[in-house]
Formats: C-alpha cells, sequence, structure tokens
C-alpha cells in the first residue's frame, strides 16, 4: 500500500533538490538510496533491520522521490511516495496475537473481554500510523523549503577549523558533497578568519 505527498515547486533545478533529499534520506538511518539521474531517487530498506527502531523508516520497505517537469517552463512537481505495506502487515500480526493471547482468557461464555479490548491495539497502530505519515511529510516539506537540514553526528566546527580557506571555499559554493548546513558553517568559519586577519593587520 503506497501514500503520495506532492507539491509544486518554482525556480528549483532539478538536480539541487535530488540532491538536498539523497543528503536528508542518507542522515535518517535508512538502508540503502539510489539515485537516477536528477529526477528520481529510490530509498530502500531490509526487511529486518538492525538500526533504531526510533528513526523514519520503521515498517516502510520503499519510498521514492520522482520530479516532473509542469507545462509551465519554471516549474517542477515534486512527488514522494512511501510504500507502508510492511507496516500494515506487522500490525495486522500485532492485533492477531493480541487476541490469540488475551482475548483467549475470556473463553467462558459467562465473561466477555472488555471492549477496551478490541479498540486499544488498532488504535495504537493508528496513531503510530499517522505520526509516521506526519514525519515524512515534515521532512518533504523542510527539505523543499530549506534544502538540506541534516549535519550528522560530526563535530563540523572542529573539522571546518582543520580546513584551509581554499577548501572551505569550495564547501560554500556548493561544489563539494556536503549539505547546505555544512556550507552555512563553513562561511561562518571562513568569515571569522577573515575578520581575525583584519583585526591584526590594523
Amino acid at each position: 500500500m503506497n501514500f503520495t505527498f506532492h507539491k509544486t515547486v518554482k525556480d528549483k533545478q532539478s538536480s539541487e533538490i535530488i540532491k538536498n533529499f539523497q543528503a536528508n534520506f542518507g542522515s535518517t538511518n535508512c538502508d540503502n538510496i539510489r539515485r537516477f539521474g536528477d529526477n528520481q531517487l529510490i530509498v530502500e530498506n531490509n526487511f529486518f533491520r538492525f538500526k533504531s527502531n526510533q528513526n523514519l523508516w520503521v515498517g516502510i520497505d520503499k519510498a521514492s522521490l520522482t520530479i516532473k517537469d509542469t507545462i509551465n517552463q519554471n516549474e517542477k512537481k515534486i512527488y514522494y511516495k512511501i510504500n507502508f505495506t510492511k507496516f500494515l502487515l506487522i500490525s495486522f500480526g500485532s492485533i492477531l496475537l493480541f487476541f490469540l493471547f488475551f482475548i483467549g482468557d475470556f473463553t467462558d461464555s459467562t465473561s466477555q473481554p472488555p471492549l477496551i479490548l478490541y479498540i486499544f491495539v488498532p488504535a495504537v497502530l493508528l496513531i503510530n500510523l499517522i505520526i509516521m505519515l506526519i514525519r515524512h511529510y515534515s521532512l518533504f516539506i523542510r527539505t523543499i523549503k530549506r534544502g538540506s537540514i541534516y549535519l550528522g553526528g560530526y563535530d563540523w566546527e572542529k573539522i571546518l577549523k582543520n580546513k584551509t580557506d581554499n577548501e572551505l571555499k569550495v564547501i560554500i559554493a556548493g561544489e563539494s558533497h556536503l549539505s547546505k548546513s555544512v556550507g552555512e558553517l563553513a562561511k561562518k568559519e571562513l568569515d571569522k578568519r577573515n575578520n581575525k586577519k583584519a583585526t591584526t593587520h590594523i
């Protein structure tokens, strides 16, 4: 089963959009990312996952991001499709196990399980599905509006201090594989160096 988000954007390059989503997906503990030119990304996850259970991809086998041109030359439409079939299978399995282990205690015809037992597990799973979709929609919109938003688990201030001025300029210009957020930190580091040089020359 699939769920698709879509949004029309103006005056944005497909290559930049794909680069931003690739960086952000790569920072969310997905298993594999495949890029097809400047128009599509495919995220694929292993059925049995050993990464954190608190990331975006729990219950999601596959997701795709596709960019299509519209009839307007400066507009593009972005489609983000999530396959959550695995989530539904796990959910149905959980409900079945719940009824087998707990509802089975009420085999006596004179005793009936309380109504809350029938709705508790389905309600929890439905809430989890809604939260998952909200988190993916949030990532989708933030990436379109703000570009690369994850810095990863690195001490970028320390890393950038050891870079040469020319290396910082390459990062700032967006000519490296690093995210826009790292580029902003590189600009701060370069500005700091230039201010220090100007102060020493006074």
